[in-house]
């Protein structure tokens, strides 16, 4: 009895250490309803990097999830920018996806786009954990004397 117990334990060991991690971060456009979220995704205790994933979402019309490519550990940050014709442009290192709301489609770009619009922000680690920093926090932020901050 006390080797079965054992056993059951060790196996109970090893299925909680091989838990990931895993968070999300989202920029609402109209509230919960109408946003962008980023989800990423360490499967294994021991993976390198996070698995990407958007999910667009215009309800009641769409909620869509797509995959992005792979993201190393360091110095996690994917930008977003809004186009001028209502699309959304994020980028990643130097993968650029555009994505639109209201079929809640997303296309990779071949090569960067000549002028990805307005930066509304990042996705970043802040924390420990995955944020969505506006760009016009940021520049408050680094507009503030250093004795403020």
């Amino acid at each position: 009895m006390r080797l079965v117990i054992t056993a059951m334990l060790c196996v109970a060991a090893l299925a909680l250490s091989a838990c990931g991690h895993e968070d999300a971060a989202s920029y609402l456009i109209d509230g919960p309803r109408y946003s962008l979220s980023l989800l990423r995704e360490k499967p294994y205790l021991w993976s390198s990097g996070w698995d990407l994933a958007l999910v667009t979402t215009h309800m009641p019309d769409c909620l869509r999830r797509n995959k992005l490519d792979h993201a190393e550990d360091a110095d996690f940050k994917i930008d977003l920018y809004r186009t001028f014709n209502a699309g959304y442009i994020l980028r990643h290192e130097n993968n650029w996806y555009v994505t639109e709301t209201q079929k809640c489609q997303l296309q990779q770009f071949k090569s960067p786009p000549p002028a990805p619009g307005n930066l509304l922000g990042s996705f970043e680690e802040k924390d420990g954990r995955l944020q969505f920093v506006s760009a016009a926090d940021e520049t408050a932020t680094s507009a503030r004397p250093r004795s403020a901050r």
